[in-house]
């Protein structure tokens, strides 16, 4: 959907938790008509964004390592950290997991 018509869009929903009932009804059948006219459907619009993928650097897994090592980190994070070391074999890791590893890290050497 071009930016333009993304912004409409945007602006017909925008009206549905209106108070006039009439004008619900009219940007409800406007979003339907337009969701049907786009060849998409409700699952195609509404499915979860993939999360982007990161690719681990050698410090990531450096710092996996010495989590894994540390006696500071519980036997469930360890199993955890265990499970984006199999994602680092992969040569990827979810961006978010990755700020987890860095941000514990920063915890046990803090």
């Amino acid at each position: 959907m071009p930016n333009n018509d993304r912004d409409s869009f945007l602006a017909l929903l925008g009206r549905l938790g209106g108070a006039d009932d009439a004008d619900v009804l009219a940007a409800a059948r406007d979003v339907s008509k337009r969701v049907a006219a786009s060849g998409l459907d409700w699952e195609d619009l509404l499915r979860p964004p993939t999360a982007p993928v990161v690719e681990l650097t050698g410090d990531d897994a450096e710092l996996i390592g010495k989590l894994l090592a540390s006696p500071a980190v519980t036997a469930s994070t360890k199993e955890e950290l265990r499970g984006f070391r199999d994602d680092l074999a992969k040569g990827e890791l979810d961006p978010a997991d990755r700020k987890y590893v860095r941000d514990l890290a920063r915890r046990v050497d803090g």
